[in-house]
């Protein structure tokens, strides 16, 4: 029984060794979709890193994903005046309403204006996540040196910037 769990000690160590190596890690925070790339944005923590190239998610909600693929996840980003979001109205019901963020509280709270009219001033954070219309912004990367075409608005001192578009 001992050498079977030594066994299987140097095994999992060896398989955690393999784990590609992403851009996530145990412990970030991310926001994700929950079980489709249409759903909204849910903020979580990382709990693993799975040999596939998915990772383990622990949502804030309680939900919890086994094998979230990447492309559905991004580095949880704070919210800003002109986010769109789905909130909670008056916190009395689990239907989220569509809105936008018109203000950031001291207190931590934000201020939504919804999309049918209503207001909310003080919803708390727990109760807001991103609209299912928001997507991942652009990672920009640089290229190799180039020699810029005259009129390329895309280069900058000899180096040439392309953004690629993160889009689940």
């Amino acid at each position: 029984a001992e050498a079977k769990a030594k066994a299987e000690a140097e095994a999992a160590a060896k398989a955690e060794a393999a784990t590609p190596a992403g851009p996530f890690s145990v412990d970030d925070r991310v926001e994700a979709r929950w079980k489709s790339d249409h759903g909204g944005w849910y903020r979580g923590k990382i709990t693993k890193v799975n040999s596939d190239g998915t990772y383990a998610v622990q949502f804030d909600d309680g939900d919890f994903e086994p094998s979230e693929p990447l492309d559905w996840m991004m580095a949880e980003l704070p919210l800003k005046v002109g986010d769109l979001v789905d909130g909670k109205w008056k916190r009395s019901n689990s239907a989220w309403y569509s809105g936008k963020i018109t203000q950031l509280n001291s207190d931590g709270t934000y201020a939504l204006a919804f999309d049918d009219g209503d207001f909310e001033p003080s919803e708390p954070l727990d109760w807001i996540r991103r609209s299912p219309l928001f997507t991942k912004p652009a990672q920009p990367t640089v290229d190799e040196p180039t020699v810029p075409a005259a009129n390329d608005a895309k280069s900058c001192s000899g180096r040439k910037v392309t953004v690629k578009r993160m889009d689940p």
